[in-house]
């Protein structure tokens, strides 16, 4: 009995481990990769997918051409954060990076209006 119930512990610390809501456990997919006209910066959207108790979430990285980062900035630096399964595009304009996506709103968690020099606009 003591066995089962020690196991049975075991089992639960595993369970409730912060290792498993940890952003290494979700699934990462390229939606979209733009380089800038000037061709030095790129835009990135990712769907990140934590599982079936989590909604989709929806980011956006700008990176200097070139920049090379380890481990999650490989993308660069988040610029936009929403949640829900929602279409987003990207594109360049001649005034900076167009995101088409909802701008505001309690699924928003993240919004820049410009990044190192770089203007972000909302469609």
């Amino acid at each position: 009995m003591m066995r089962i119930f020690l196991f049975g512990l075991c089992l639960a610390f595993v369970a409730c481990s912060p290792a498993i809501f940890e952003e290494s456990n979700c699934a990462n997919q390229v939606m979209s990769e733009m380089t800038s006209p000037s061709g030095q910066y790129v835009a990135t959207l990712i769907r990140r997918d934590c599982g079936a108790t989590s909604a989709y979430a929806n980011l956006v990285f700008l990176k200097r051409l070139g920049d090379v980062k380890a481990g999650n900035e490989v993308w660069g630096e988040k610029i936009y954060v929403s949640q829900g399964d929602m279409t987003i595009a990207l594109s360049w304009t001649s005034a900076g990076l167009k995101i088409r996506a909802p701008a505001t709103g309690s699924s928003i968690f993240l919004r820049r209006d410009d990044w190192a020099g770089v203007n972000i606009v909302y469609d």
